[in-house]
């Protein structure tokens, strides 16, 4: 395989793409291979979260969350992270946990960024209407035949 690319060159990379520019371009762009800006681009779906797209205070934000990545890449602990963004040490680790790649272990911010934004958006659990008019004939209203009154979808 070929060396892998810093939190700031993927940055860089992902960006680019975002503002909609192609793969192909964006590889001619940045210097960096088209097989590798590929695998970027379809590791997030081919769709990027709008740059205009702001988080509350209390989250972190992309910016953090790259140099997060850089700091621990540098070989910086948690406690020096969580010092220098001014977060604690436990958001620090859970972040490193929670979002760290199960296939290669390493922490990728874009992907973390992009699993916060998605699961951010859209509704939430719905309550079911009730085994009368279940339409999904979901398995707590219809189990066994037992009336059930109430059950979560979603």
């Amino acid at each position: 395989m070929g060396t892998k690319l810093t939190a700031e060159r993927t940055r860089q990379v992902m960006d680019v793409l975002a503002t909609g520019v192609g793969p192909m371009e964006t590889a001619r762009l940045t210097g960096v291979s088209k097989s590798k800006v590929y695998r970027m681009h379809h590791s997030v779906g081919g769709v990027y979260r709008p740059p205009t797209v702001t988080y509350s205070k209390r989250y972190l934000d992309r910016d953090e969350r790259y140099e997060i990545a850089r700091l621990w890449e540098a070989g910086e602990s948690m406690t020096d992270i969580a010092a220098l963004i001014g977060r604690a040490t436990s958001t620090v680790s859970r972040e490193l946990d929670r979002n760290a790649n199960p296939e290669t272990e390493r922490y990728e911010p874009e992907r973390a960024d992009r699993m916060a934004y998605d699961s951010s958006a859209g509704p939430k659990n719905q309550s079911c209407p009730g085994r009368r008019s279940c339409a999904r004939k979901c398995r707590k209203c219809w189990t066994r035949g037992t009336p059930r009154t109430r059950c979560r979808v979603g």
